[in-house]
């Protein structure tokens, strides 16, 4: 039945209520977010969060985050967008921490004034709302499996199935380790490649013609430049790799820059092989297999302990903190020698290669021309305190921006 008007409910009329609280609710921040935020920043990539929540809100979570991992954050709120040019969109997303009130459009329009600033974008993403700049964004990522995230999901880029943050540093850290592993087997490749060119050429030049024949070449491309290179690309990522600094999306895989140290460390593997050819050559003479079987194998020795080399640009077998274990690169590489060793003692390989087996003395003089070029190039780079003459990276908000869901 219903109730007459003007009349008090229960016939109260208010005046004997007394005051019991207030009752708030409060929408978590996710945990591991500031852990992951300092990542990120370790990493240099500046955070901005985008939000359609109030900016009271925004800051109070921002300073809880340490959203931008110094303490005090600047916020603009998304009026304030409609009456700023692009050019002036573009500097104020540059500087600002976090935007609040702000619409699916102009989530947008923040991505895309980022990138003609020049900046690389990565927008992470969970709703409907973040469609639209998650399509425009350089990298789009989606996290989680919720039903409410499936237009997420099929406009991302990248899928973080875990519904925590800490998936995003893990997923920075996994792509700056493919990248390197893949820019680590091209330089080796190049390398060891090239020290053979160079050795033929060093060769002919000197009179004592190819040191290497077709058949020996051959085997050296399937033995240490296949396998090895496979090995490479199964890196683990390095202690400091998110202290190092982001590439740039236009970035070569080979710079110009790293040509002539390739070529340094490609003579050095020549001129060993090449100083055991010399030896060999005065001690049998200029067609001896001999002189043939020393070349051949100190080459292999040296362009197989070239991929330890190639492990790192930084980290050297001196270094005082051992790196990760590469746990596929060493059985390769082992095996490979086990391989190459077995090849002076089968004679189906002597003949097949035309190589013949060698003294003690030999041994001993292959050995050097084989691991005198590993070493000298591990204490080059112990000395260089540069990674591809850039400095380890200290500082963030320089190269990436990573906007996060709001």
């Amino acid at each position: 039945m219903g109730q007459a008007r003007g009349s008090k409910p229960n016939g109260h009329n208010g005046r004997d209520l007394a005051w019991l609280g207030l009752v708030g609710m409060a929408d978590q921040v996710r945990p591991g977010t500031s852990e992951l935020l300092s990542q990120l920043h370790e990493a240099g990539i500046q955070t901005i969060m985008l939000t359609g929540d109030q900016k009271a809100t925004a800051a109070a979570v921002s300073e809880l985050v340490g959203l931008n991992g110094r303490g005090e954050v600047e916020i603009v709120d998304g009026a304030d967008l409609e009456d700023m040019s692009s050019g002036e969109l573009a500097q104020t997303a540059r500087r600002a921490d976090a935007f609040s009130r702000v619409s699916p459009a102009q989530k947008l329009q923040i991505v895309r004034s980022l990138q003609e600033a020049g900046v690389t974008v990565a927008m992470v993403g969970d709703g409907v709302n973040d469609g639209p700049a998650l399509k425009a964004a350089d990298v789009g990522v989606a996290i989680g499996q919720q039903q409410s995230m499936n237009a997420a999901r099929e406009i991302a880029d990248v899928i973080i199935h875990t519904g925590g943050l800490g998936g995003l540093a893990t997923a920075v850290e996994t792509g700056r380790t493919t990248h390197r592993n893949i820019r680590k087997t091209i330089r080796y490749l190049v390398s060891t490649n090239l020290s053979e060119v160079l050795l033929v050429l060093a060769g002919t030049s000197v009179g004592i013609g190819a040191p290497l024949s077709p058949m020996q070449l051959l085997w050296i491309n399937l033995i240490s430049d296949v396998l090895p290179g496979i090995g490479l690309a199964m890196e683990a990522p390095e202690p400091d790799i998110l202290r190092q600094a982001p590439k740039e999306d236009h970035t070569a895989i080979l710079r110009r820059g790293e040509i002539g140290r390739l070529t340094a460390q490609s003579a050095i593997i020549s001129g060993g092989a090449m100083a055991v050819s010399l030896l060999g050559a005065t001690r049998y003479g200029l067609d001896s297999p001999i002189m043939r079987t020393m070349t051949f194998e100190s080459l292999v020795m040296a362009q197989l302990l070239h991929a330890i080399t190639s492990r790192s640009d930084r980290h050297s077998i001196f270094d005082r903190s051992p790196r990760p274990p590469n746990h596929a690169l060493s059985l390769i590489i082992g095996g490979s020698m086990a391989v190459q060793a077995g090849c002076l003692l089968i004679p189906f390989f002597r003949r097949l290669l035309g190589i013949a087996p060698i003294t003690g003395t030999d041994a001993i003089i292959t050995l050097a021309g084989g691991t005198l070029p590993f070493l000298a190039m591990e204490w080059m780079k112990s000395r260089r305190d540069t990674v591809d003459g850039e400095l380890v990276w200290t500082r963030a908000k320089e190269q990436t921006s990573l906007p996060a869901p709001g």
